[in-house]
């Protein structure tokens, strides 16, 4: 059905296709959503590193597909693009797809309907007999209640804004709801995809950035008001208790990860800190020498890949240990690093499957030269990150389209971009 493409091409740069089943199941439970796919009888390509064996059955929770669909239509509404955010996230930080015009979000109920409130507060019934400021069953929409209220500030119709709107409204910490709203996209794209590992990683990395950029106390069921809040009033007239429902498990399969890592940096920050700055140079030349040289003993095929000097390789770990350190203490920069270290890999053709098993031989260099456990443990979690998020990025990178490019065959190319609509083949291109 040529109605179906866009959405087809926009999932498509999200998650990998999957099979619907019956759509019983999502109707009953989603108020009428998108209905649930068939297992998967193995993992899609860049969705996992040997995680799975042949012929394993691995069941997406329906939740995950709803999130995924309600996204998707925020991004059609224009309500993803704002000029704080970028309109195409950067390779692995979120799902890709062609921005459209904001439209304007009516401040107007429609005619023996009600409308969704805000933050779901109720006002009192316009009826003769109702006192004023009075809370009934009666919904206001945000124009009306900005009206009640002075209308001090501009209605918000994209994603970003809302949140922090309703931030302000609630008391909330701005400083760290800001952060989860500005990497909010990666998050949705790792939740619906059916690596629990890459939530994970969002996590870690959302954990790093809110130690360094947040203020004051982190409560984080704040964000999950302002996040139903925000959804419920950009989607007026597709919001049922069912995609309440699909989010409030999405946040809550994050909450965990978080709480799991979110004291992690400030444990870590300072021995870490101490001990790659206190490293002098002849102690990073040997752990350098000496895991390679593990490296090549436990996987006598590395040695073939790693065919660079000893200098190159030492400067590699040199180099990996300064990231880890640096990932403490500016996430953001180190981060953008990685992705840049990434596209390199991409360029070279450069397979980042050694990269689990070159971090472990760092690793165990490392504990061998200090006495403190607490700095071996940050260092180890620190280059998990780093390893885990170049592997995300070369495999999402990967696409048809560039590994055309790279080996330069003008017929690749023509059939990868035969995948695309005439009208993203542009930015397919440039992207």
């Amino acid at each position: 059905d040529a109605s179906q493409a866009p959405e087809s091409a926009e999932r498509a740069s999200s998650v990998p296709k999957r099979p619907r089943g019956d759509a019983s199941q999502a109707e009953k439970v989603y108020g009428g959503m998108s209905p649930p796919p068939e297992p998967l009888k193995s993992m899609p390509p860049g969705f996992g590193h040997g995680a799975m064996q042949d012929g394993e059955v691995i069941k997406e929770p329906l939740w995950k597909r709803v999130v995924e669909d309600t996204w998707l239509e925020l991004r059609r509404a224009g309500a993803l693009t704002s000029p704080q955010v970028p309109a195409a996230p950067a390779v692995g930080r979120g799902i890709r797809s062609p921005a459209r015009p904001a439209e304007t979000l009516s401040s107007e109920k429609p005619s023996g309907g009600k409308s969704r409130g805000f933050l779901g507060w109720r006002r009192g019934s316009k009826d003769a007999s109702a006192k004023k400021g009075d809370w009934d069953d009666g919904e206001e929409t945000i124009g009306e209640w900005l009206g009640h209220s002075g209308g001090g500030e501009d209605v918000p119709t994209n994603f970003r804004d809302a949140v922090l709107f309703n931030a302000r409204m609630v008391g909330a910490n701005s400083s760290w709801i800001e952060i989860v709203a500005d990497n909010f996209g990666a998050i949705v794209a790792a939740a619906a995809c059916l690596n629990d590992a890459h939530l994970e990683l969002e996590a870690n990395l959302l954990a790093l950035r809110i130690h360094k950029g947040a203020a004051g106390k982190v409560h984080l069921n704040e964000f999950k008001l302002c996040l139903l809040a925000s959804l419920r009033c950009l989607l007026p007239g597709s919001w049922t208790s069912g995609r309440e429902q699909a989010w409030q498990a999405m946040w809550q399969a994050l909450e965990d990860k978080l709480k799991a890592c979110m004291d992690l940096p400030a444990r870590y920050e300072q021995p870490v800190a101490q001990l790659i700055g206190q490293m002098e140079t002849g102690k990073k030349r040997a752990i350098g020498k000496k895991a390679f040289a593990k490296l090549f003993e436990e996987i006598p095929d590395t040695e073939n890949y790693f065919k660079s000097s000893n200098e190159r390789l030492i400067m590699i770990v040199s180099k990996s240990l300064q990231m880890a350190a640096d990932l403490y203490q500016d996430p953001a920069a180190t981060i953008d690093n990685v992705h840049s270290l990434a596209l390199r890999h991409i360029m070279m053709s450069a397979p980042p499957q050694y990269s689990e098993p070159l971090v472990r031989c760092i690793v165990t260099e490392v504990a061998r030269r200090t006495q403190d456990p607490t700095a071996v443990a940050g260092v180890a979690w620190a280059l998990a990150q780093i390893a885990a998020t170049m592997a995300r990025a070369v495999d999402e990178g990967s696409t048809p389209l560039i590994q055309a490019v790279i080996a330069n065959d003008p017929k690749k190319v023509r059939k990868a971009l035969g995948e695309y609509a005439r009208k993203d083949r542009a930015q397919a291109a440039a992207a």
